[in-house]
């Protein structure tokens, strides 16, 4: 999965980018936006958000997927929209129906741990990076981020610097 650290630091972007890179190799790709806003737009789709509903009961969920054929890959968007969290216990059994159809699934995340939805995935995870950029992001932000998915015990863990105002010398 890839959590921004804080906003606009382009972990949507790196999300997209891994995901459609994977699909070179790996043919049946998904990319879940949990509560993301601008992903399908970016894309040039129009998914139909899926509600917390959906993460409670995960029947049916294929119906939030759209095909990037540009890409070579499908999106899902999956927002609460105002709803109650869901347990993680839902989102589980939807990460698992998911993981028995697609290759990969590729996850882009709010902030953690800021994001509840974000934060509740973690404990699904295989591997988490954090998105971070120069002169926005703070380091004990990213500290807090880095704690909390150790806490969930997401085996590995890594930060890229995506982003810098100062000019290359």
């Amino acid at each position: 999965g890839f959590s921004g650290v804080g906003s606009q630091t382009g972990n949507t972007s790196l999300a997209l980018n891994a995901a459609q890179g994977l699909s070179r190799f790996a043919p049946r790709v998904l990319l879940l936006a949990l509560g993301r806003e601008g992903l399908a737009e970016r894309c040039g789709l129009n998914p139909a958000p899926a509600s917390a509903a959906l993460l409670k009961e995960p029947d049916g969920w294929e119906n939030a997927v759209v095909r990037d054929e540009a890409r070579g890959i499908d999106i899902a968007v999956i927002k609460l929209n105002g709803d109650p969290l869901p347990s993680k216990i839902g989102l589980g059994d939807l990460l698992t129906r998911m993981n028995e159809r697609y290759d990969a699934v590729v996850m882009d995340l709010g902030p953690v741990p800021e994001d509840d939805l974000a934060l509740a995935a973690l404990h699904t995870l295989d591997a988490v990076v954090f998105t971070v950029y120069e002169d926005r992001t703070m380091f004990r932000d990213l500290r807090r981020a880095l704690d909390a998915a150790s806490a969930a015990g997401v085996p590995s863990l890594t930060a890229i610097l995506n982003g810098s105002q100062r000019p290359f010398a």
